[in-house]
């Protein structure tokens, strides 16, 4: 590789040895940085540039290859200092490209440098949207696929407790993922660095490599929160050891994990995170699973399935059941007929659907939405049955493929010949994981039983995710975690551990923390986005928790309201009268979206259906704002102004909303209402926590006159004003369709008035 650099005529690399006592022990070869303004636009570099004493692109150096003793990785951060000593960078950082299966890391340095967490940049606008003004290509350009490594000369001398305690996690879905990431990544524990993280995973390394399994995401709702690019440039491989195997016993005396193949992995922490699979029906498990039967729980299993697709349609008379009742049943309905499989060749048993007190509940909570995709289904001649479930299947015990299957209802019961077998059915704790629960003591309820604070009855295991269920004495059926995002109970539950290690180091939960009455708060949104039958693009974001369905949250009184455009909507007569709703609004022609704002305005709903597909992260991002913020919707809605909502939020005012870091100026701006200018608890927020406290007080007309006075002063609209002002100049790249008073003087300065 040296030799590579120095027959280079033009060299541009600095080449350096380190040396002990005349021995050499390491090389370290160097280049300037070329990256600097990319890697500022796609990562989070400014949370550690602040610790930068020069912050010029000439002051930047890219590791290429560093390789030093063993015996002397302990001495890393000295190796830095010398190195910001004898050239000329302040700052160097090491970049990890994922492309191949496996990780080839050239650094010995690496553990001693800071992991840079990537932006989600905000995505593209329209060209023709912007026909008078040139974005710079280079704000908006592919992150790749990179995971980049930083540190500088002040970050040398930033201690951090290293924390050897075996943490070992169980599975490798979006729980684990959040969990993992936010104990690598959050700048809350970057002061922290964890050395012995190990996952496991039924396929091992080969789960975390996601270059070749996102294609195959169709047949299910792909990862919106962790999507394979943004995987890959997180890069666990290279933190995290991946141990390919099922857990078959946990050893709770002796502190380790026995696999499958009979491998043993110690751990100091134990984290369930398994999660819940599609399963295959009860009445006819059996230990050997036929050959065309198919269960989509991870993109691994897509690749499969395609291939056999591949070898059906070769022949003819072939048969293929889809099985199951969730929106992913119709993605994979979608996937089968893009795949080139015949309508007529397709039979679609939807299952019954699940009762809430005695009311049925649809599969999209959408009238329109249902009837749009059932229409789909009929053009492309696929045989529905709907309400009818699974009763027997034959199989042929040398082949071991099932040959026919039997379904009923309540007024039918039909026999199917079968060449393939997909199911959807509803999704139960894989049978190895219960048995393995069993084995090992752990209380095991149809779900595995936490508390409050997510741990077992072992204090040194703990478990989150769809897999888990309160107590019985916390009352909290209707909190479990099935009902909420997985992401933020992954993150909840790193940043407890994170405190808990900082608050008393290595040896943290030697004192089990006190038991917890009240269940934790969980606020992101739940977000489903597929591909239904027809290509039609399909989203819905939705708040979390229990939820009851649509047509029973109208009738309550509390209920807000639905702006609707597209589509041939049905509204309540009563409503459309009274919000003055015009036919131009639910015109056939353009694309459904349905927007639901509670009664305090807020943005709590959001359903879209569209031939052509739209920005979801951009609509993610407008769950929970308030309809003011959005430009005044809901009263430009009644006024007939808004007749298309992807049109809407296309518009150019939309985009500092869309922006990553607008929540950082929503927090800046939060301050000034919560704080007086010497920084002290303003009245109004001492009065609402008291409230919060169950302690009511009425005002007087005095205190609310002079309250709204205040609040209604040009004070906070000046320094509102001027907080935006700030961000938008912060990030005038990708901003670059908003006006402030420096661009209007540029633009006018040779203008009198």
């Amino acid at each position: 590789m040296c030799t590579d650099f120095l027959s280079n005529p033009i060299c541009v690399y600095d080449i350096l040895m380190v040396r002990s006592e005349g021995t050499i022990v390491g090389i370290i070869i160097l280049k300037p940085a070329t990256t600097v303004d990319h890697m500022r636009r796609n990562y989070s570099l400014d949370a550690y540039e602040n610790f930068d004493i020069a912050s010029s692109p000439a002051s930047y150096g890219q590791i290429i290859y560093s390789y030093i003793s063993p015996l002397f990785v302990s001495c890393a951060t000295f190796i830095f200092k010398e190195i910001f000593r004898i050239t000329s960078y302040t700052s160097v950082h090491y970049s990890i490209r994922s492309e191949s299966k496996y990780v080839d890391f050239y650094n010995s340095l690496l553990p001693t440098m800071f992991p840079i967490k990537p932006r989600r940049i905000l995505v593209l606008p329209d060209i023709e949207t912007f026909d008078d003004i040139e974005p710079d290509p280079k704000a908006f350009a592919e992150t790749g696929t990179s995971a980049i490594y930083y540190t500088n000369l002040r970050l040398c001398a930033f201690k951090r407790k290293q924390i050897d305690a075996r943490l070992v996690v169980i599975g490798f879905g979006l729980t684990s993922k959040a969990f993992l990431e936010t104990l690598i990544y959050r700048s809350e524990s970057q002061h922290l660095r964890f050395t012995n993280l190990t996952c496991i995973c039924p396929a091992g390394i080969l789960e975390a490599n996601m270059t070749y399994v996102s294609n195959y995401a169709k047949l299910s709702s792909p990862d919106r929160l962790f999507p394979s690019d943004y995987l890959r440039q997180l890069e666990m491989r290279a933190w995290v050891n991946f141990v390919p195997g099922y857990m078959s016993r946990i050893d709770r005396k002796n502190k380790y994990v026995i696999l499958d193949s009979k491998e043993r992995v110690p751990y100091d922490k134990l984290f369930l995170f398994c999660g819940v699979q599609f399963d295959v029906p009860v009445e006819v498990y059996s230990e050997k699973t036929p050959y065309n039967l198919v269960l989509i729980n991870k993109s691994l299993h897509g690749k499969m399935v395609n291939y056999r697709i591949r070898s059906l349609i070769k022949n003819s008379g072939y048969k293929i059941i889809v099985y199951g009742c969730l929106p992913k049943t119709f993605a994979g309905v979608n996937y089968l007929l893009n795949a080139g499989v015949k309508g007529k060749d397709i039979y679609l048993i939807v299952q019954p659907l699940e009762t809430h007190e005695g009311h049925n509940i649809q599969t999209f909570d959408d009238d329109f939405v249902e009837s749009v995709v059932y229409r789909e289904l009929s053009k492309a001649n696929v045989n529905v049955y709907r309400n009818f479930k699974f009763v027997m299947w034959k199989i042929d015990k040398e082949a071991n493929v099932i040959k026919d299957i039997t379904f009923e209802s309540r007024f039918e019961c039909i026999k199917l010949p079968c060449a393939l077998f997909i199911s959807y059915n509803r999704k139960v704790v894989n049978r190895i994981t219960v048995r393995a629960l069993n084995r090992s003591g752990l209380v095991f309820d149809g779900r595995i039983v936490i508390d409050a604070n997510n741990r077992t009855n072992d204090p040194n295991i703990y478990a989150a995710g769809p897999l888990t269920k309160y107590r019985r004495i916390l009352y909290a059926d209707r909190y479990r975690h099935i009902y909420y995002n997985s992401k933020e109970i992954g993150m909840q539950l790193a940043l407890r551990l994170v405190e808990n290690y900082s608050r008393r180091g290595a040896e943290a939960n030697q004192q089990e923390p006190p038991f917890k009455w009240i269940v934790p708060h969980y606020s992101f949104p739940i977000v489903e986005s597929i591909i239904l039958p027809g290509n039609y693009y399909y989203m819905h974001i939705r708040r979390p928790g229990f939820q009851l369905p649509n047509f029973l949250e109208r009738s309550l009184d509390q209920y807000g309201m639905d702006l609707i455009t597209g589509g041939s909507a049905i509204l309540d007569d009563r409503l459309a009268s009274k919000w003055n709703i015009v036919e131009e609004q639910l015109s056939a022609e353009r694309d459904y979206c349905r927007i639901y704002i509670d009664k305090h305005g807020f943005v709590k709903t959001i359903v879209c259906l569209s031939r052509k597909p739209f920005k979801v992260q951009n609509m993610i991002r407008m769950y929970g704002m308030h309809e003011k913020l959005l430009n005044n919707m809901k009263c430009k809605y009644l006024n007939g102004e808004i007749t298309d909502f992807f049109e809407f939020f296309s518009g150019r005012w939309s985009h500092i909303l869309h922006h990553d870091r607008f929540g950082k100026l929503q927090e800046i701006n939060e301050r000034i209402y919560r704080y007086n200018l010497d920084g002290n608890t303003n009245w109004l927020t001492e009065y609402l926590q008291l409230e919060t406290m169950g302690h009511k007080r009425e005002l007087s007309s005095k205190t609310r006159e002079a309250l709204i006075n205040y609040y209604q002063s040009d004070e906070f609209a000046v320094r509102i004003q001027r907080n935006l002002l700030n961000f938008i100049n912060e990030y005038k790249e990708t901003l670059f369709m908003y006006a402030t008073p420096e661009i209007l003087a540029k633009e006018y300065g040779n203008l009198q008035n």
